[in-house]
């Protein structure tokens, strides 16, 4: 997928935001000749040092704590495993309950 980009991007800082179609999301911060990939978004900002206390390391961190909010929703609903197997598993279910003996 296409990464998103911090629009305040330049002069030895560079950001992006990557949504993952498998995988965790995450943020690629090139800070001081130093590139790292970060999932939290406030340990992205967390890369600045002491110029985490700028303005536009404020701004930084408020669109990583956006884009993380607004892409990375982690409240989902996991949809039930319908295969054989996963059914069998299920401790409260008795598996001969629905069998027949022939005799």
């Amino acid at each position: 997928m296409k990464p998103y980009e911090y629009e305040g991007n330049g002069n030895g800082f560079y950001a992006q935001y990557h949504r993952m179609r498998e995988g965790p999301n995450y943020f690629l911060v090139c800070y001081k000749n130093t590139s790292v990939l970060r999932q939290d978004p406030k340990d992205a900002w967390r890369i600045l040092g002491p110029a985490k206390f700028t303005q536009s390391a404020q701004d930084f961190k408020d669109w990583c704590i956006g884009m993380d909010e607004k892409y990375n929703n982690t409240t989902l609903d996991a949809r039930p495993d319908t295969s054989f197997a996963s059914e069998a598993l299920v401790e409260d279910s008795d598996p001969t309950a629905n069998t027949k003996m022939v005799t």
